[in-house]
């Protein structure tokens, strides 16, 4: 990662202070310009090379939400992906994943179940 890529970010929390470290965009998604029930999904990698989760989610007319969640490796990220919509996963996730697996060598195995 070249430090001429590193961007300071800031995320807000529910329920926590807000996260602050230097890093790189990855990957994003969101549903927000056409859903009364919203989604984004942010993934950054930390200099440190840590990754964060980052999940907002809305209801028109009601607070949104923020989670952020910091991972050692992407093996944990794709499980954890799939139990924040209880178990479930929608399209919007679905090609989140998808695309990190097509964008970023370190997440080959993650966006796919291999079987033999």
């Amino acid at each position: 990662m070249s430090n001429t890529e590193l961007k300071e970010y800031t995320l807000d929390r529910d329920d926590d202070v807000d996260l602050v470290f230097e890093g790189i965009l990855i990957d994003e998604a969101s549903n927000k310009d056409n859903a009364e029930e919203w989604i984004e999904i942010e993934l950054y990698k930390t200099k440190a090379g840590k990754y964060v989760l980052y999940i907002t989610s809305g209801l028109q007319d009601w607070p949104d939400h923020y989670k952020a969640l910091v991972f050692d490796g992407p093996s944990k990220i794709v499980p954890r992906i799939k139990s924040f919509f209880g178990g479930g996963f929608p399209r919007l996730a679905r090609d989140f994943v998808k695309d990190l697996h097509e964008k970023d060598p370190e997440f080959k195995s993650c966006g796919v179940e291999r079987i033999e």
